[in-house]
């Protein structure tokens, strides 16, 4: 049987993924084996899948990240009634997963998936507080909310942090805001957020230096695409305010829409939309070669 855990608490969808794999194995009498789908090579996984039952016992496998592996869930599909039916595979997606894709949706109709929803902003204050008193590591509630604000709600990655934070702190004895901005430098999409408080407040300065960063990028397209993105979400969580639209319609997690909601009020309906202009513009003449993505983004920036 092959099972998918997946949803936006992927702490969570992990746990649960392994504690039924390892159970799995324990009621069969044999071993699990964690494979890293999306690096993997699809024909060699199907040819393990053979062996099984050929010239060894069956094993329960546990399969992390599979779409995004295009060639494995291609084989999957090609082959998933055979494999569905001798092997037991669960799969783990550190995210929600797209209801749209063929795999997907056989394994809804089979009733195959277990979803896990993000904690709610309330709930991972306390969760959060155990995870560090556990460390024994001295944060201040002050380093507590920045620690959220930077990472947002995703449990995985946040003990991911504290687990780094607390091997300085055993090494440093001490914990300080400077060395916290070293351990947790901010990521593109961070960055992101920043550069469009600098376009809201019209601070040129803070927003061209926020684009220095940017130059280090090797994939500047990808950063044209998280402004659009982010800005698109903005948009809609406008509109949806000044239309009375119910805020829970839009299907956003509760802590995006929550800064989503607080980022939104520095813009106005119609200076979202020609920002999303511009940049839509801007992503045409970067693919004509017409234009370096770097220049754009200055431009665009110095133009708002």
């Amino acid at each position: 049987m092959i099972r998918l855990f997946a949803g936006s608490d992927s702490l969570e969808s992990y746990n649960a993924a392994k504690l039924a794999a390892e159970t799995t194995a324990t009621d069969l009498g044999t071993e699990v084996i964690i494979v890293n789908a999306d690096e993997a090579n699809a024909q060699n996984l199907w040819d393990d899948l053979q062996q099984i039952g050929l010239f060894s016992s069956q094993k329960v496998q546990l399969w992390k990240r599979v779409l995004d592996n295009k060639d494995v869930v291609d084989m999957l599909l090609k082959r998933f009634e055979a494999i569905n039916s001798q092997n037991e595979i669960i799969i783990w997606e550190p995210a929600d997963v797209d209801a749209r894709l063929a795999l997907v949706k056989k394994l809804s109709t089979l009733k195959q998936i277990k979803s896990f929803a993000a904690s709610k902003p309330w709930e991972i204050g306390g969760w959060l507080s155990a995870q560090i008193k556990a460390a024994n590591v001295p944060f201040t509630f002050s380093q507590q909310k920045w620690l959220v604000d930077r990472i947002g709600s995703d449990k995985l990655q946040l003990q991911n942090e504290i687990t780094k934070i607390s091997l300085y702190y055993a090494a440093n004895q001490k914990l300080d805001n400077t060395a916290l901005e070293l351990l947790i430098p901010p990521t593109v999409e961070m960055q992101i957020w920043t550069l469009l408080d600098s376009l809201s407040l019209q601070n040129k300065a803070s927003a061209l230096a926020v684009l220095d960063k940017f130059a280090t990028e090797d994939n500047l397209q990808y950063v044209l695409t998280m402004l659009s993105r982010e800005i698109t979400l903005l948009a809609k969580v406008k509109y949806a305010s000044e239309s009375r639209i119910a805020l829970t319609a839009l299907g956003i997690n509760d802590f995006v829409l929550k800064k989503a909601v607080q980022k939104a009020q520095n813009f106005s309906l119609e200076k979202l939309k020609k920002l999303s202009t511009a940049l839509f513009r801007l992503d045409t003449s970067i693919k004509r070669g017409k234009t370096d993505p770097l220049t754009g983004l200055f431009l665009v920036a110095m133009a708002w």
